[in-house]
């Protein structure tokens, strides 16, 4: 495309155009297609990110957290069969954590959601925890991993509750839920660290308890930077009773 300018004959120094063609800017026009394909493609690039995003935070979640129920039953597998209530308490604690990692595990290799059912097992796993928690000590040290040991059984039962009502879409299902359900699990395991305090209980019973909160921790840590970076474990929606 041209456009035709004109030159002043009568004052030739004025340099001033008469008529020459000079080229106009030309805008390029393409088609609608052209222009959406590049931002779906980079949608579809961004969704296949999350994904391995997800599945490589699930898989650390689960070998964590498997890692975590294994240091929880050792200290019973060490001392030989329980002797008392309390062992037994113990004991059926952290085999049903374990069920429910293998739950877990199943549900990730077949690709089916098998939230509910894991969070149920990991919900009695809580409550057979907070079963077998005796008096609070009075002061020092001990006051402190008796405490803390409170906190965490309160703390599991709650966020295993939370996440096996939102998995049955019991209750509307929002981001806020999952975070919710994540910050419980994170004082859960911060609350664990506490009860290895206690200056009455032998080293070994210490460092399992110790190394099993920590692998508790890593496993929320992964679930966290999964949040971030904009994945979920949750699928969002309405509860079940709303039309």
């Amino acid at each position: 495309e041209f456009r035709v300018l004109s030159f002043d004959s009568r004052d030739p120094s004025s340099m001033v155009p008469s008529k020459i063609l000079v080229p106009s800017k030309v805008v390029e026009q393409r088609p609608p297609e052209d222009i959406e394909a590049p931002k779906a493609r980079n949608a579809e690039e961004d969704k296949q990110r999350l994904q391995v995003i997800q599945i490589r935070a699930e898989v650390v979640m689960l070998c964590a957290w498997t890692k975590s129920g294994v240091d929880f039953l050792a200290p019973v597998v060490w001392s030989g069969p329980p002797v008392n209530t309390l062992g037994w308490l113990w004991a059926a604690s952290a085999s049903s954590w374990l069920l429910g990692c293998l739950i877990w595990a199943l549900g990730l290799l077949c690709s089916r959601h098998t939230d509910a059912w894991l969070a149920a097992s990991w919900g009695i796993a809580g409550i057979l925890y907070a079963s077998s928690l005796q008096s609070p000590a009075a002061e020092g040290w001990a006051a402190v991993s008796s405490w803390s040991s409170y906190v965490a059984g309160s703390s599991w039962i709650g966020a295993s509750a939370l996440w096996m009502v939102a998995a049955c879409r019991l209750i509307p299902v929002m981001r806020s839920t999952e975070v919710a359900v994540v910050v419980w699990w994170a004082v859960c395991g911060v609350a664990f660290c506490g009860t290895c305090l206690a200056p009455s209980d032998d080293a070994g019973y210490r460092w399992t308890c110790f190394s099993s909160a920590t692998w508790w921790c890593i496993g929320v840590s992964a679930w966290t930077l999964c949040l971030r970076a904009g994945g979920s474990f949750f699928t969002y929606g309405k509860s079940r009773f709303c039309s």
